[in-house]
C-alpha cells in the first residue's frame, strides 16, 4: 500500500499505509497512521495511531494512540492512550484518556486524568451499574411480556 494525502476533496473509501486529509471529508479511512486536520469521516480505522485536529468522524477506531483537539466523535476507541482537548465523544474506550476542556458521554478507560473543563456524563462504575440496571429491567419486561400472552 502506498500513502495517501488529499486536500480539499470528497473521498468515499481511502486504504493506504499513511492517510493524511487537509479540509477533506473520506467515507471510510483505513491506515496504519490516520492525520486528519480540519475535516473529517464516516469511520477512521486506525492500526497505530490517529490524530484528528479541528474535525470528526462518526467512529474512530486506533489500535494504539488516539489524539483528539478541537473535534470528536460518536464513538471512540484506542487500544493505548486516548488525548482529548476541547473536543469530545459519546463513548469512549481506552486503556489510558487525558481529557481537557471536553464534554463525554461515556468514559471507559483503565486509568482517566480529567482537567479543568471537563465533563463526563457516565463514567466507567456508572456505566456498568446503568448497563445491569438496564439488563434487570429489560429481562423483567420480557418476562412480564411473556407471562400476559400465556
Amino acid at each position: 500500500m502506498m500513502d495517501h494525502e488529499q486536500d480539499k476533496a470528497i473521498v468515499g473509501r481511502i486504504d493506504a499505509e499513511l492517510v493524511s486529509l487537509d479540509r477533506s471529508l473520506a467515507g471510510l479511512a483505513r491506515a496504519n497512521d490516520v492525520t486528519i486536520a480540519s475535516g473529517g469521516a464516516g469511520v477512521i480505522l486506525a492500526a497505530h495511531s490517529a490524530a484528528i485536529s479541528r474535525g470528526g468522524a462518526v467512529g474512530i477506531v486506533s489500535g494504539g494512540s488516539m489524539t483528539v483537539t478541537q473535534g470528536g466523535g460518536q464513538a471512540l476507541v484506542a487500544g493505548g492512550s486516548m488525548t482529548v482537548i476541547q473536543g469530545g465523544g459519546g463513548v469512549m474506550v481506552a486503556g489510558q484518556a487525558s481529557v481537557e476542556k471536553s464534554l463525554v458521554g461515556v468514559l471507559i478507560c483503565g486509568r482517566a486524568t480529567l482537567h479543568d473543563g471537563v465533563r463526563v456524563l457516565l463514567n466507567t462504575p456508572q456505566a456498568i451499574a446503568m448497563g445491569v440496571a438496564l439488563g434487570l429491567a429489560l429481562a423483567l419486561a420480557s418476562r412480564w411480556l411473556r407471562r400476559g400472552q400465556a
